[in-house]
């Protein structure tokens, strides 16, 4: 397979034919490269796009990779909402020196709402022009005029520039402040249908078979593999047993709002049952790739110091009663 790269900063783009045999190619090469440099690809900040591909060919593809489908052109919108913060300062901060200079030597006099960009300038400046245009309706609606408190920001421009999008129900579950990004991650692509489970491998023709490869009894679905596979259950069991507890049967019924559980308590429950899901998930890749599987044991004593690690870390400040007394228990 030929294949030619372009790097730009932190990002890579690779390219190769549209189908499932040559993205076979490719993951076995950044599986090498990985051995070889400890690096990683991060699926979940990944993109895959095609031109002239079919339908299913790209289903395919997007289902082996574990990356996102991505439309072309592609654009980096948060570095368009980064850009956003010098069109600001144009229209509000005219005090600023290299704003004087902007001033001088392209608008002269013209108010920047106003302004037409001429043929003859700077593709730079050009581009900057044309990115005031699609979020002039932003100032126009008095999202960031001159009013304290209102005041751009790159995460404002960014949640602009994304529109409404629906919020789902389990954001609160993968993304709290108790959960080590590494394993949001993970419980990220769970939600998100990401993960290569051999259920799913076997239906593409990617595996001889479709059976757990840990305990080799049932199929090898995300809700065998993390919650009903005796390694798994063994795990939640001794969880349960640590954090005194009863630990979910799936994700998709975490403990919701528990009158019992108080938010932190909550939190770190979540980030707990995250944790869980990261190294079976690690383990059970250990067990696919290179025929090694910690004992249960092993498992939870990685999972203890880390949430240990964690809550020392991110406990500030005075603590409830009944929440010092069960994380005293938890350390």
């Amino acid at each position: 397979m030929k294949l030619s790269s372009l790097m730009f900063a932190d990002d890579l783009l690779l390219f190769s034919k549209g189908d499932v045999g040559s993205m076979m190619i490719l993951l076995r090469t950044f599986s090498t490269f990985s051995k070889a440099s400890g690096l990683q690809m991060s699926k979940g900040k990944s993109n895959v796009y095609f031109n002239g591909v079919p339908a299913t060919t790209r289903s395919e593809i997007v289902q082996v990779s574990g990356c996102i489908e991505g439309a072309l052109p592609f654009k980096y919108i948060r570095n368009k909402a980064a850009v956003g913060k010098l069109l600001w300062w144009i229209h509000a901060h005219p005090d600023k020196l290299w704003v004087k200079w902007i001033h001088s030597n392209y608008l002269r006099g013209t108010a920047w709402r106003e302004y037409q960009c001429p043929s003859d300038v700077s593709w730079t400046w050009k581009k900057l022009c044309k990115l005031r245009q699609e979020m002039q309706t932003a100032y126009l609606q008095n999202e960031w005029v001159v009013i304290p408190g209102k005041e751009y920001t790159v995460g404002k421009g960014y949640n602009w520039m994304q529109r409404d999008l629906p919020e789902v129900g389990w954001h609160h579950q993968v993304w709290n402040k108790w959960t080590i990004p590494k394993h949001g991650m993970i419980a990220w692509m769970y939600q998100h249908q990401g993960l290569n489970t051999k259920d799913k491998l076997f239906r593409l023709n990617i595996s001889s078979d479709d059976l757990c490869c840990i305990c080799g009894n049932e199929e090898e679905s995300p809700q065998h593999l993390f919650f009903r596979c005796p390694y798994s259950a063994e795990i939640m069991l001794q969880i349960q047993n640590w954090t005194g507890v009863r630990m979910p049967t799936s994700r998709e019924h975490d403990w919701g709002r528990t009158a019992s559980l108080t938010r932190l308590k909550l939190g770190i429950l979540r980030s707990i049952l995250n944790a869980v899901t990261y190294h079976v998930w690690r383990q059970r890749n250990g067990c696919r790739h290179d025929m090694k599987l910690l004992r249960p044991e092993g498992c939870i004593t990685m999972i203890q110091y880390e949430i240990r690690t964690k809550i020392k870390n991110q406990s500030k400040g005075k603590l409830a009663r009944r929440d010092l007394v069960w994380i005293e228990k938890l350390m």
